[in-house]
């Protein structure tokens, strides 16, 4: 048997005291981590997703609050392009991808207004590419002006028209899908000049 040695057992409970002390200061640091922590999460959950616009090539664009010409037009021709330029095989694709420049008001009456032309489209095996001459932006009453060349094939044949549109549009919240953050309000077909 061994005895405890009395003269040890004071500095046992001091080495244990002092452990005791450094994993309470550790526990309270972790504790201080985690507060702050959890209050950037909140607000970074709270501020929402960041949109970034990229170009064609891949970089980053610098975007302003402020709407410009180039925002439009950029819009406008992705809308012309999913909107007016499609094969009946992939008609349904681009309308839908569509809906995300305009306005979230006006996506219902946009779906029905396209459900008979897909219908007709996917019918005849139409096929329409859209190529935009000009797009013409007034920022002041929030419209383009768009000329266009439509051509259409159906049945073997093809046909190339002139088109002419003014776009209304709006500003809103950018969107992963949208990140001009411009929404088409309005669409109509001016007369030939």
């Amino acid at each position: 048997m061994t005895k405890l040695q009395i003269h040890q057992y004071p500095k046992l409970i001091e080495e244990f005291a002092s452990e005791n002390f450094n994993l309470k200061g550790l526990i309270g640091i972790l504790l201080i981590l985690l507060l702050i922590l959890s209050l950037t999460l909140v607000y970074f959950v709270k501020t929402g997703p960041l949109v970034i616009t990229l170009a064609p090539n891949g970089q980053i664009l610098k975007t302003t609050d402020k709407m410009t010409d180039a925002d439009v037009s950029a819009v406008v021709k992705r809308y012309l392009t999913l909107r007016y330029s499609w094969s009946y095989s992939n008609i349904n694709q681009n309308l839908k991808q569509a809906e995300s420049l305009i306005s979230p008001e006006r996506v219902s009456s946009y779906k029905s207004a396209m459900i008979k032309t897909e219908q007709y489209v996917i019918q005849k095996k139409v096929t329409q590419r859209v190529y935009p001459r000009s797009v013409e932006v007034d920022l002041k009453n929030n419209e383009a002006h768009v000329v266009a060349d439509r051509i259409t094939i159906f049945n073997g044949l093809w046909a190339a028209t002139k088109m002419q549109l003014v776009l209304k549009f709006t500003a809103l919240s950018r969107t992963a899908q949208n990140p001009w953050g411009i929404f088409i309000t309005d669409e109509e077909q001016e007369v030939m000049k």
